[in-house]
């Protein structure tokens, strides 16, 4: 007894505010019983079937992309091609413009354009500046 509490006032000494444990003794006959209880557990795990848990978010997240793959699929051989460009020739098309004029005068702009002859001097920062101007306030297909 007397060394266990030189060890004590050791590590008193050592590390001061550290808790000090006392050990208790094994209960009786535990270190012949205990290589049997050991070897009886392990069988008994054994025997038992092992039964695999598949969590929720696995099943949820193969559902998804099993849906996803899915959709995805019906959607790309189900949307049919709506032309061909194949079947028609440039000489075609142009034939068809040619015939159909009519119905593509609405969207050329056709504005009144007045020419200035001569030759005006306007400084280059104001035609940049015009430009940024209108190609910020614009749509970018109105600019083609």
């Amino acid at each position: 007894m007397a060394q266990e509490e030189d060890i004590n006032e050791e590590m008193k000494e050592i590390a001061p505010g550290f808790p000090v444990k006392g050990s208790f003794p094994p209960p009786a006959g535990y270190f012949e019983t205990f290589p049997d209880e050991v070897l009886n557990r392990w069988k008994k795990e054994e025997s038992q079937p092992v039964v695999r848990i598949i969590h929720w978010k696995r099943i949820i997240t193969i559902a998804a992309v099993l849906s996803g793959l899915i959709i995805g699929g019906w959607w790309f051989f189900a949307n049919p091609t709506l032309v061909n460009t194949n079947d028609i020739t440039a000489v075609e098309a142009y034939q068809y413009i040619h015939e159909n004029i009519d119905e593509f005068e609405p969207l050329f702009e056709t504005a009144d354009i007045e020419i200035i002859e001569g030759n005006l001097d306007i400084p280059s920062e104001a035609v940049e500046e015009y430009l940024i101007e209108e190609t910020n306030s614009s749509d970018p297909e109105d600019l083609f």
